[in-house]
């Protein structure tokens, strides 16, 4: 076809709606020919009739709006019903959905929670006057230091000597007080934006010490302290927030991690019964499973809180805004599956996870995509947890391999022989490969490790800056 008949045919028609817009009717005076691109036409203004228009075109219009109308209502409708189900399985499974359900009318004076804040804060300042930046890593490090020389023993006795009084204040606070409620669940709920976060870095201070009086020759020092650490760990975990519940599970790995490290440098060292028990029994806990459903109670908490501040337009758009819901639906799947994992193997949370994660990352985030920016992210903290237990069970395991020697006179061949004497059979399965913990002879003692959270065998490398590796102790 004639690439300028195309041009003409087009400009024509532009023409033509143009005048019948305008009210104008034209005609044809004189016909072009060859080069030239416009006709000549003669213009005249003619009347406008809108009344064929109405009659043809009103009716089948505002019956499109109105189906509209009708449809954006009904599919709002569906929104928020499918929300009221989530809300209501939440309800049926026992999760808060709103954070004073969490509130426990405790005695102020029976509450550890402030005279433990007031200690950890000054416990900070003092390690940062002390190490300078990041005083928690470097008095890990110190923790976990594999050669234990003069100049770090006389470092780790003056920092026992600083914190004198601040061991004596902890054991008088645990002696005092039979709870803990870091949060005020009912105060919190009218401004969630100002949770506080609680400061619990004491339990470290009864990790050095504890091993500073064990390398000193006063074992019994380090068992009085590794029990401190435990009621610790018992009054800390009353408040369900998430810090809170990540933090017990971080004490008991510290715990275990510094028994361990005792075993390491003393050959006939074993941990008392009362000890492995308490440990063994605060495994079972579900501490992140408890902190994730507070998480998610605080987030629909600051949803509504948003939503509260919305001046009246903005509530009427936020209340029929379908991406906003589509959000919503979104984030509560995401926790109700997230939740769901809970007695699944790492291995499957693990996949899960991931999915979950990515489908919540695509998730639109306009217009007023609140959902989607507030709704935490569980990440790794399964993974993190499974990890802290295995460090419980290693030290179980190694305990009952000392025990089994010193009655046998030499080490079992195989893990399984210590079930069920000494052990169940549960202890001897790593939850990360789904097989044996990793059991090997050596000349002089025994190498004993699970895979790690990296689901590899690494040989047993394992350590503290190696935290995706296996983990687990070597007995020489």
């Amino acid at each position: 076809m004639d690439k300028r008949y195309c041009i003409n045919s087009v400009i024509y028609s532009i023409l033509v709606i143009i005048c019948k817009l305008f009210g104008l009717e034209r005609e044809l005076v004189k016909k072009v020919k060859y080069f030239s691109i416009f006709n000549k036409y003669k213009y005249g203004i003619t009347e406008f009739d809108c009344q064929p228009f109405i009659k043809k075109f009103l009716p089948a219009f505002f019956g499109i709006i109105c189906l509209c109308i009708f449809s954006f209502i009904a599919v709002n409708s569906i929104y928020d019903k499918i929300i009221y189900r989530q809300l209501e399985s939440m309800k049926k499974n026992g999760y808060p959905t709103k954070l004073s359900d969490l509130y426990r009318n405790i005695p102020e004076d029976q509450n550890a929670a402030k005279p433990l804040e007031v200690i950890g804060r000054k416990m900070t300042n003092k390690l940062t006057s002390i190490f300078g930046d990041l005083p928690e890593v470097k008095l890990n490090y110190l923790l976990i230091a594999d050669k234990w020389d003069e100049n770090k023993n006389k470092k780790a006795e003056a920092i026992i000597s600083d914190f004198s009084n601040t061991f004596n204040e902890i054991e008088s606070i645990l002696e005092k007080h039979k709870y803990y409620q870091y949060v005020n669940y009912l105060e919190a709920e009218k401004n969630p934006f100002s949770i506080p976060i609680p400061d619990l870095k004491v339990f470290r201070l009864f990790c050095l010490r504890g091993l500073s009086n064990f390398r000193n020759g006063k074992v019994y020092l380090l068992w009085k302290d590794m029990r401190t650490n435990l009621k610790l760990l018992n009054l800390i975990s009353q408040d369900k927030g998430l810090v809170p519940q990540k933090a017990s599970s971080i004490i008991g790995l510290t715990t275990a991690e510094t028994i361990l490290t005792a075993m390491g440098e003393d050959s006939k060292l074993i941990p008392p019964n009362d000890i492995i028990d308490e440990l063994l029994r605060l495994r079972k806990e579900n501490f992140i499973f408890e902190g994730l459903q507070t998480q998610r109670a605080e987030e629909l908490a600051r949803l509504a809180k948003i939503q509260e501040n919305f001046s009246f337009l903005g509530k009427i758009f936020y209340k029929y805004n379908g991406m906003t819901k589509l959000n919503m639906i979104a984030s509560n799947n995401y926790w109700l599956k997230i939740l769901s994992l809970n007695q699944s193997s790492i291995k499957n949370i693990e996949s899960k996870r991931k999915i979950l994660d990515k489908d919540l990352k695509n998730t639109p985030f306009w217009p007023l995509g609140f959902h989607w920016a507030v709704t935490y992210r569980a990440g790794n903290l399964y993974l993190n947890e499974v990890r802290d237990d295995t460090y419980i069970q290693i030290l179980a395991v190694a305990t009952a391999i000392r025990k089994y020697k010193m009655l046998n006179k030499k080490y079992p061949q195989k893990l399984s022989e210590l079930v069920p004497k000494y052990l169940t059979s549960d202890l001897i399965i790593d939850r990360f490969s789904e097989k044996e913990l990793v059991y090997k002879l050596t000349k002089n003692g025994f190498l004993l490790y699970s895979v790690g959270r990296n689901f590899k065998d690494d040989n047993g490398t394992f350590g503290y800056y190696k935290p995706n590796n296996d983990i687990g102790i070597l007995i020489n």
